[in-house]
């Protein structure tokens, strides 16, 4: 663009009032509301402060609102004074919310469900703050109104308090997404959350408020309802976060504005880039517009260069999706376990250097939270890719034009962004793991990065197999296919649940893409047919955990059968190859592959998995027993919850802390944990 057709003077700004309980409204510029801030100024000369009083600007723009009547002025508070345990002197379980999501469990259960969930969850989608929960835990399980070892949530709160509402959904939703990855801690009845649906009715009471519990008990319940795969539902409550996210101003940077308290502003970010990390998963998963446009934000990226300072801004943006460039230092910069302002920026790999100071120190610090954050971050750079590809390829068929530059910059980026990965999250779980090594990250990224892979290109395969365009990108579709089978196996040998939901699309998109290309004879059917039934394998574990699963493995084990009816139909019939495939899908034993795929057996004790034998009959669609729990819709599969040899698993590979009740109630011994959590997860 030229720049003669750029408009000169300074760009309107919106306007962000802080209030108390961590809470803060915010009104953007096409409201007004930085014009009526300049008259203002053009008349503060000429009125008389202390006899005339006028109301504030927000005030003549926005109609009443009721989530602050309960508000005095001995609640407010002032910028300095917030802290991330102001509000947790003393709360109890909210009668309401209990009623919908349970009972806490005992403690010696939560506590193992506290770990489950830091260890994998939290790496990814750091919107509590990990010293405020272990607080709130102990004072949940406070022996001061109860047995010990019995939390007090036992006997509900009947207080309309809205932090005990929060926090109740909090830990109801901590403890049943950790449940949901250790199947051994089977939660009592009373703890679980019966239905994903129960999370409608907890909407009216979670949005009274645009604070910070408000928002981390909606990320709360949103997860909860991802990992359940209760996709519709968790993107209702997105809706709801995103509108609160707006209402609230966390769309613009924390650092921006001095009202905000250090703690509070790190928080924020944090907040803002999980609800945007799932949005862009829930848009893509969903089919749907993107919730959270690009273009409307101006907070920086996790782990990435600080460049605002608080009241200070500039309109235009350095690049896309990026913030406001701004010379100055952005104070009260540092982790949020230090009290003292560093002026230490990090560093990401995914960003240029020219975005970085050359001046800026290394604090040892600084780098900790560099590490603790890097999945985090990488997540949220895939976030944004997916983002873009939605919007070129997805867009209205009105509006849509994609044009083959942008599609390469698009693919050259997402390559950029794995390459730029850490080796960490690249590599793949050792088998020989140990409980207390942390969990490992590298096929979920690995399956991240194929799966951008295959949306890319997928649309190419849409059009007619003569044209280059569909042959390159099946081709394409195919090494990525065949890369989320690897770093699903990988998962499965590193005995690591498959937690994420979206293992179960790329596992199926997989599975389709190689179906697809062996019925169109662009791939060999020997190797086809053993990684189809890989992905059976695959699909059969996820079963355990969603009920979609089962529909995706009936559908491509009859696409796999008509495959080998079409192959086998062309030749004479083989006495060994009546009950399965053909014998040029089969491997000896002794080759790798065939080695690989037995020690997928060994993988997870609740899943009795196929020998040799019974996975013919799965590519076959012949495992009777199955296919008949998934049509009678009984509920869900009945499966061993042992190894063969009969010694049960922990295949996530938690450590065990061993503290009992009186350890964790005493302050002393309590504060111990806290400083081992916060060794660990200072800033979270």
């Amino acid at each position: 663009m030229d720049s003669s057709d750029l408009t000169s003077g300074p760009s309107e700004i919106g306007s962000l009032t802080a209030h108390s309980n961590e809470e803060s409204q915010f009104v953007g510029s096409s409201s007004g509301v930085f014009f009526i801030k300049t008259v203002r100024r053009a008349f503060s000369k000429d009125l008389d402060s202390s006899k005339i009083t006028l109301p504030p600007p927000e005030d003549t723009l926005v109609g009443s609102d009721e989530s602050h009547a309960d508000q005095s002025p001995s609640t407010a508070r002032s910028p300095s004074v917030s802290g991330p345990s102001a509000s947790l002197s003393q709360w109890q379980y909210d009668a309401e919310i209990a009623r919908e999501l349970g009972k806490a469990p005992p403690l010696d259960m939560a506590r193992e469900l506290m770990m489950v969930y830091f260890k994998v969850w939290h790496s990814l989608f750091p919107f509590l703050h990990g010293p405020s929960f272990l607080r709130a835990m102990e004072v949940l399980y406070s022996d001061s109104h109860g047995a010990e070892g019995h939390p007090r949530a036992n006997i509900p709160s009947t207080s309309p308090d809205h932090r005990n509402a929060c926090w109740t959904t909090i830990f109801q939703c901590v403890f049943n997404l950790a449940s949901h990855l250790r199947p051994d801690l089977a939660l009592p009845p009373e703890s679980r959350i019966k239905s994903p649906g129960s999370m409608h009715s907890l909407l009216a009471i979670l949005t009274r408020r645009q604070d910070l519990p408000s928002l981390q008990a909606l990320l709360a319940a949103q997860l909860y309802l991802v990992a359940k795969m209760s996709l519709r539902t968790a993107s209702t409550v997105g809706g709801c976060i995103l509108r609160s996210m707006l209402h609230a101003g966390l769309h613009r940077c924390p650092f921006r504005y001095k009202e905000l308290s250090t703690h509070d502003r790190q928080l924020r970010k944090r907040i803002f880039w999980c609800a945007y990390a799932i949005d862009r998963y829930l848009s893509q998963a969903l089919g749907l517009p993107l919730g959270i446009q690009d273009s409307d934000l101006d907070v920086c990226a996790p782990g990435a260069h600080e460049v605002h300072s608080p009241g200070l801004h500039k309109a235009r943006d350095t690049s896309e999706g990026s913030t406001p460039r701004v010379v100055a230092d952005s104070p009260g910069e540092g982790t949020l376990a230090s009290s003292t302002a560093a002026q230490i920026k990090l560093t990401n790999p995914q960003h240029p250097p020219q975005r970085r100071r050359s001046s800026s120190i290394v604090d040892p610090g600084e780098h900790e939270q560099h590490q603790r954050e890097i999945a985090f971050m990488s997540y949220v750079e895939s976030g944004k890719l997916t983002g873009r590809a939605l919007e070129l390829f997805h867009k209205s068929i009105l509006v849509r034009s994609v044009r083959r530059s942008s599609v390469l910059i698009l693919v050259t980026d997402v390559h950029k962004w794995w390459n730029s990965l850490p080796p960490d999250l690249q590599s793949n779980p050792s088998p020989q793991s140990k409980n207390n090594e942390p969990f490992h990250f590298g096929p979920f990224f690995t399956v991240l990065y194929h799966h951008l892979i295959l949306l890319i290109n997928r649309p190419s395969l849409s059009l007619p197999p003569s044209t280059p365009e569909f042959n390159s990108g099946l081709q394409t579709c195919i090494g990525a296919a065949r890369g989320i089978l690897s770093a699903l196996r990988a998962q499965i040998d590193g005995k690591q649940a498959l937690f994420w939901p979206g293992f179960l699309s790329a596992a199926w998109m997989a599975g389709l893409v190689l179906a697809f290309a062996c019925q169109l004879r662009q791939y060999i059917w020997s190797k086809g047919s053993v990684e189809i039934t890989d992905c059976l394998t695959f699909l059969r574990i996820m079963s355990v955990h969603w009920d979609t699963a089962k529909h995706c493995h009936r559908a491509l084990s009859l696409l796999a059968e008509n495959i080998r009816h079409s192959f086998t139909s062309a030749q004479p019939p083989r006495s060994s190859d009546s009950e399965g495939i053909d014998s040029s899908s089969r491997e000896e034993p002794s080759s790798p592959s065939a080695n690989k795929r037995r020690r997928l057996a060994s993988y997870d004790p609740s899943v009795p998995l196929p020998t040799a034998s019974a996975s013919a009959e799965l590519i076959a669609g012949r495992d009777i027993g199955w296919v008949n729990a998934d049509e009678s819709g009984d509920g869900p599969l009945e499966l061993s919850t042992t190894t063969p040899n009969g010694i049960e698993t922990d295949y996530l590979g938690l450590p065990d802390f061993d503290l009992n009740t009186s350890d964790l109630l005493q302050g002393g011994n309590f504060d111990y944990l806290l400083d081992m959590f916060g060794q660990q997860y200072p800033s979270f």
